[in-house]
């Protein structure tokens, strides 16, 4: 990782206006709520004040570790010191805030790596010029809109949320009706992330989902939902949206590179390699678009893949190049000890396992693997076989219209729920042929779930 130390810029004030949307994760009290990530870290923190306005807030990355704290006086308006911490605990970004107004913003350093530190200081730079064009204090709803932007690339997530609600009540209200359809559809993208992020995967989908109304032909914004579900492990919904993407792109780097994380999930490494390879001859489009912080990059990938196919030195040098671009890869370090637990050199695996480990890979990509393998080798233990991505079942077609079968699901006759994104129950019943018919639903994200001989899945469901 690079530090870039960088001169304190200032920005402008604003009202704190906290969204807090309701999820199954979250435990109340009279003055205190926590939200949760899915494996019951807390990914925020919000104390109350005897007036009931917001007095504090805390988020927490996926790792445990905090990442930004903020104060708010009497009126609930933010006040004092507030701060964000980089993923080690590294003290980042310091704002100084007098009763809602930002008066400093102090940048400690900005972490970045060989191959998005050009990115991320040209955002810098652009923050700081709209800052000082509008005195730090912008007005005018379009300018929030691009503020909003940049945050969100220089990380600055619950700033980012903050702006971005504000122009989505701004171009749903009477005075933005002039808002291009492919500005809200932005929006809803940007707010899909962010909710993302804190593993609100219901809100995300459906804020991708409207991205995608507002303009269904952007293939964009199909690759978006695309990644998102493969983030979330629903492998061939994202394989129906790539296919859709590549129709019209069939040299989509994006979809390609994502395209090769599902096939070597899938066990399926030799289409896994042949699209991580078209990705690779267009590495530099890659990192020109996208944060360059994402841990399961192309090498990271590859060079497992390239070991699972016969070529175990070349993947052992790929993954050191991805290790060398960041050695705090958790995702690299795991990869590695997967190699060298497949040559039996225990002792070098259970070294790079416990490293992922410490770098919170279970925690940042809702994995359980590596407890299996940290079992096996540090401690010779004999633990039940992973399961495998390739058997867990999925619903098709999806997305559907009028009806739905369930692959990898023996039962024909099943017990079974639909829910909307906000967990409110929609439709229940028993099919005998397996077939569970959705023509009832209007177009949205849903969950259903379904159940027999004591085993169940949630799975989830589009409706076009």
């Amino acid at each position: 990782m690079i530090k870039i130390l960088l001169t304190p810029p200032f920005l402008s004030a604003f009202l704190v206006l906290l969204i807090a949307l309701p999820s199954k994760t979250t435990a109340q009290s009279d003055r205190y709520e926590s939200r949760k990530y899915k494996d019951g870290i807390v990914s925020k923190e919000f104390w109350y004040g005897n007036n009931g306005k917001l007095d504090s807030l805390k988020s927490y990355y996926k790792n445990g570790k905090l990442k930004e704290s903020f104060y708010f006086n009497d009126n609930g308006r933010p006040n004092g010191a507030c701060t964000q911490h980089d993923l080690q605990g590294e003290l980042m970004v310091t704002w100084t805030f007098e009763h809602g107004k930002l008066r400093n913003r102090v940048d400690h350093f900005q972490r970045t790596n060989i191959k998005n530190q050009e990115r991320m200081e040209r955002t810098y730079a652009k923050l700081d010029s709209l800052n000082k064009a509008t005195d730090y204090n912008p007005k005018k709803y379009r300018l929030i809109y691009w503020r909003a932007q940049m945050r969100a690339t220089l990380g600055n997530d619950y700033l980012a949320l903050r702006d971005f609600n504000t122009f989505r009540r701004f171009m749903t209200s009477e005075r933005g009706q002039r808002v291009p359809a492919k500005t809200k559809a932005n929006v809803y993208d940007r707010l899909a992330v962010l909710y993302g992020q804190e593993e609100l995967e219901n809100y995300a989908l459906h804020y991708r989902h409207k991205a995608l109304k507002e303009t269904p032909d952007d293939n964009r914004l199909k690759y978006n939902m695309a990644y998102y579900l493969y983030k979330i492990k629903s492998y061939h919904l994202a394989i129906r949206y790539i296919d859709e993407v590549k129709m019209k792109w069939p040299k989509h780097n994006f979809s390609n590179w994502t395209l090769g994380a599902i096939y070597s999930d899938l066990g399926e490494y030799e289409k896994s390699l042949d699209f991580l390879n078209q990705a690779l001859e267009r590495e530099e489009s890659i990192y020109k678009h996208n944060s360059g912080r994402a841990e399961r990059d192309l090498r990271t990938i590859k060079g497992l893949v390239q070991h699972k196919l016969g070529d175990t030195k070349e993947g052992i040098e790929t993954l050191e190049e991805a290790l060398e671009i960041n050695p705090n890869n958790s995702f690299a370090n795991r990869n590695m000890g997967e190699i060298y637990f497949d040559r039996g050199n225990d002792k070098k695996a259970c070294r790079y396992f416990t490293k992922a480990s410490t770098l919170g890979y279970t925690q940042i990509h809702d994995r359980e693997d590596l407890a299996y393998f940290i079992e096996k080798t540090c401690n010779q233990e004999a633990p039940e076989p992973l399961p495998s991505y390739a058997s867990l079942p999925y619903i098709f077609p999806n997305p559907a219209i009028n009806f739905v079968e369930i692959a990898n699901w023996a039962p024909q006759k099943f017990q079974y729920v639909i829910y909307d994104y906000q967990y409110k129950l929609l439709e229940q019943g028993k099919t005998e042929d397996g077939i569970v018919k959705v023509s009832m639903l209007s177009r949205g994200v849903y969950l259903l779930k379904i159940a027999a001989q004591g085993e169940s899945h949630t799975l989830r469901l589009i409706i076009e």
